[in-house]
């Protein structure tokens, strides 16, 4: 598990407060991350272009190509000029040793987008908006500096972004990078260390990376079972019932011994799902809000809940939105999801009382990925360049359809609960 963080100034800050470092030591190993990633992919007359921007992303890439000037054949792209005061400085480090600077874009074997960085909040020009797209239909290796430009720091593609086959990030994991629209841009990724330990640079978060090692599946040793052995899952199916169908099948798949869909309506379902129109006494674990609509008003549902229950949740249903007090909130809202998961991520007898659950939507969630990777990828190539990866959200509406929690027979587990208001 690795932390993902909103921002990482702050941690930049902690870094000159209480490390006595500086804004050029911290540049100058970025600068080294990169160089490596470059040497790695480049032949001896490989012929490299930087492409810079104003800032301090800018500057990350032309030290970067000061540091590789007479090991190949490097060239700077400045279409903005520079501006603050370290890209200004990596700029005069540069002229010294004749780096060579050119006018326009240069065809190269491998390209370093280093426009813009992970702190993205306006709109990109024209200008730049043409350049990304002119290096996208290039040949070339593409190599990201800290984020691909036209991400911004929400993880929303503004107008155009930069497709990258590596994305080197700088100090810590950034939540803007695995947002769903950015994933098809940032290729494989990569934490640049700054000159202290990522235990050391990285503080505080609510988000966190999960990774293969973190997927810990229970093993069953009975040998005299039935399906009901190895937990009942009931997945209420609302208005929208193919959202409920498919985590019920999602649940089935995976492992969950028996489980039931519950609906007024009578759909046709898989033969080994079973069909009910209230709640089974025996279920270890509810599922509900995936496309759940106006389909049961609130009265109906807690007339569903059975006692067990009853002393565990109190939820109400609005449209698509579930939101569940007590000891659970889930909400479309991404400040408030922040602000409640804080308080909630505390709460030690919260984890202890759920640890199947929390288990099982790591496992399910890490499935589906799983699944999406075989069908497009090929196994082979999502084992050897992509790191299994999932964030835990805190919102019902993305994905909904693959959050099915369910409970391993009598397992106590320790939980490691992972919440995010995303």
């Amino acid at each position: 598990m690795r932390k993902v963080f909103f921002e990482v100034s702050s941690l930049d800050k902690k870094c000159y407060d209480e490390f006595g470092l500086n804004e050029d030591l911290l540049m100058e190993q970025a600068a080294t991350a990169l160089s490596k990633e470059v040497k790695k992919r480049a032949k001896k007359q490989s012929k490299i272009l930087f492409i810079c921007g104003v800032g301090n992303n800018g500057a990350d890439g032309i030290a970067s190509a000061r540091m590789l000037s007479k090991d190949f054949d490097v060239s700077l792209y400045l279409p903005l000029g520079v501006k603050s005061h370290m890209s200004k400085l990596q700029l005069k480090r540069a002229n010294l040793l004749h780096v060579r600077i050119v006018e326009s874009l240069i065809e190269a074997d491998i390209y370093i987008d280093c426009l813009f960085g992970s702190g993205l909040k306006r709109e990109l020009s024209e200008d730049i908006v043409q350049i990304i797209e002119d290096l996208n239909t290039r040949d070339g290796f593409k190599i990201a500096c800290d984020i691909p430009t036209g991400i911004d720091i929400n993880g929303d593609i503004k107008k155009s972004c930069f497709k990258a086959d590596t994305t080197i990030t700088m100090g810590a994991l950034k939540e803007a990078i695995f947002s769903d629209k950015a994933k098809d841009f940032t290729g494989k990724i990569k934490v640049a260390n700054l000159g202290v330990s990522r235990k050391s640079y990285e503080g505080v978060t609510n988000t966190f990376l999960l990774q293969k090692s973190d997927l810990n599946l229970p093993l069953r040793y009975k040998h005299t079972t039935n399906k009901g052995s190895y937990g009942h899952v009931s997945v209420i199916v609302g208005e929208k019932r193919g959202a409920g169908l498919l985590s019920a099948t999602s649940a089935f798949n995976f492992g969950a011994g028996l489980v039931s869909v519950i609906s007024k309506k009578d759909y046709e379902v898989p033969p080994y799902l079973m069909k009910s129109k209230s709640i089974p006494s025996n279920s270890n674990v509810i599922v509900l809000g995936m496309g759940m609509g106006e389909c049961f008003s609130d009265e109906e549902l807690k007339e569903k809940e059975n006692e067990k229950l009853k002393t565990e949740l109190n939820y109400k249903i609005e449209k698509d939105k579930l939101s569940i007090t007590k000891d659970k909130i889930f909400t479309d809202d991404k400040k408030n999801a922040r602000e409640m998961n804080t308080n909630l991520i505390n709460s030690k007898d919260w984890l202890v009382r759920n640890t199947g659950s929390l288990l099982a939507w790591f496992i399910v969630l890490g499935t589906f990925i799983l699944d999406y990777m075989v069908a497009f990828e090929g196994l082979k190539k999502a084992v050897e360049d992509k790191e299994v990866l999932m964030f835990i959200l805190g919102s019902m509406n993305t994905y909904t359809a693959g959050v099915i929690s369910f409970y391993f027979g009598s397992s106590k587990t320790e939980a490691d609960a992972v919440r995010k208001g995303a």
